[in-house]
């Protein structure tokens, strides 16, 4: 079976492994929040599945995300209302970073 495998691995693989690791290794996935930083809020909803998502960034970089399903009657949302709906989930969740920030 080890065999098997390593006959497939090639010099392509090893390149693509590399860059996983040197990815992974150079930059955190996630920033710490700076309060003298502006803040970006990006949000977004789909309808399959019906959810609502959001990265709160600074500087280019993800402080942190969010994503939640559509329950009950809000399954029955407009597409505007749905993506309010998502401005306000997170406005809520991130109030502990925007509240007073530029």
């Amino acid at each position: 079976m080890a065999a098997n495998f390593s006959a497939r691995w090639a010099s392509a693989c090893d390149v693509a492994f590399a860059s996983i690791k040197r990815a992974l290794m150079s930059a955190p996935v996630l920033t710490l929040p700076a309060p003298s930083k502006h803040f970006a809020l990006v949000s977004d909803a789909c309808e399959q599945p019906p959810a609502v998502g959001a990265v709160l960034l600074q500087d280019g970089h993800p402080v942190s995300f969010f994503s939640r399903k559509l329950s009950g009657p809000e399954l029955n949302y407009s597409a505007s209302d749905i993506e309010m709906l998502a401005v306000i989930c997170v406005l809520r969740e991130w109030r502990c970073y925007l509240e007073g920030a530029k």
